[in-house]
């Protein structure tokens, strides 16, 4: 059996002494080593990447500053290639705005036809709604001219009768009275004021149904107005 067992990391455990220094040591120094390359790596990366961004924004100055490509020096063939292709590049941009333009107008027009047909629904609708409401106000004045008609001639209809049946009545008394004076004195007083309490009932029952009548034909024609 083995005295000294081995760890993950490779060191060798002694017994009773724990790791071996030495195993130790010459582990830490390779891993300061590796960490120092690192750190010298990533230095210079940075130096790279700022001379390249240096070198970048240079080169834009230097684009920015050159005149347009002619190919002059270039042969004829080249420079009629490149005098279509800037021509035909000048013709797509030129479709391409009166695409747009005609896409603009035909959007313009549409929403102008859509407005006007809504506006023409909307005054479709408000004259239904205004000759609708014409029409019921007329049939309210209609009905309540009819009802203030009826009601003065049913109420005139009332007071015949009531005063029919008043005279009537009071024949009848005066014939009693007159056959036996004194027994029916009493009756004719209580008939009298029995009539005159049918006839103040009927008075106000025919004023009410007047003002009723009247203001149906008041409300009729503010509606009308």
């Amino acid at each position: 059996m083995s005295s000294a067992s081995a760890t993950p990391y490779g060191f060798k455990a002694a017994r009773g002494h724990g790791y071996r220094p030495g195993q130790v040591d010459a582990c830490l120094a390779a891993l300061s080593r590796d960490r120092d390359e690192a750190w010298e790596r990533v230095a210079r990366l940075t130096v790279l990447a700022r001379d390249m961004a240096a070198e970048s924004a240079r080169m834009r100055e230097r684009a920015a500053r050159l005149e347009p490509q002619t190919y002059d020096s270039l042969g004829e063939p080249a420079r009629t290639v490149f005098r279509l292709v800037r021509e035909e590049a000048v013709r797509l941009r030129e479709r391409a705005r009166d695409e747009a333009r005609e896409r603009v107008a035909a959007a313009e027009e549409h929403a102008r036809g859509v407005r006007r047909t809504a506006r023409e629904a909307a005054e479709t609708l408000c004259a239904e709604a205004v000759e609708t409401a014409r029409q019921r106000m007329l049939a309210a004045h209609t009905e309540a001219e009819a009802l203030r008609v009826g009601t003065r001639h049913e109420v005139r209809e009332l007071r015949r009768t009531a005063l029919d049946g008043l005279r009537e009545t009071r024949h009848r008394a005066d014939a009693l009275l007159a056959a036996q004076p004194g027994e029916h004195a009493a009756r004719r007083s209580a008939a009298e004021h029995e009539l005159t309490e049918r006839a103040a009932t009927l008075e106000a029952s025919t004023a009410e149904r007047q003002v009723r009548a009247e203001a149906a034909l008041a409300a009729a024609k503010r509606a009308l107005a």
